[in-house]
């Protein structure tokens, strides 16, 4: 809960919905080890992203299209971030979701993926070996 309000209050919108945590819809499940995998892959990266931009207003978040949430209040600036590894099969979709909620927010939407791109989609991508020139959030949008 704490997670939703930090995005209400960094977002200014409503993020949180009630979820079945049991429902799992069969289209999204996976092999263990393929999940597995992808969640290792996925956590490293977004640790990085954290670490890179802990002196920044930056919030992981879980069950969501998007992967992490940053804002820069000096800079008028806000950034929803996706995190994806070639094993995902919705990764287009969640691309279009993080898009969408862009748009909506008025946020710069950013992919980090590992040397992966999703198809015929606008959206900037930071790959892993990128990631360590990143120094603030605005290096983030400029791919």
């Amino acid at each position: 809960m704490a997670v939703a309000y930090n995005l209400l209050c960094t977002l200014g919108v409503p993020v949180a919905r009630t979820v079945d945590i049991f429902d799992v819809p069969k289209s999204h499940r996976k092999p263990f080890m393929a999940k597995a995998r992808g969640m290792v892959t996925r956590n490293k990266l977004l640790q990085r992203i954290c670490r890179k931009l802990a002196r920044y207003n930056i919030v992981a978040v879980k069950r969501a299209p998007f992967d992490f949430v940053v804002a820069v209040p000096e800079e008028n600036m806000r950034i929803i971030g996706g995190v994806a590894d070639e094993h995902e099969a919705t990764l287009n979709q969640r691309v279009d979701e993080i898009l969408s909620l862009s748009k909506v927010v008025k946020a710069h939407p950013v992919l980090v993926t590992e040397n992966l791109k999703p198809l015929d989609k606008d959206i900037p991508c930071i790959s892993s070996e990128e990631l360590s020139k990143i120094k603030r959030p605005e290096d983030l949008c400029k791919n």
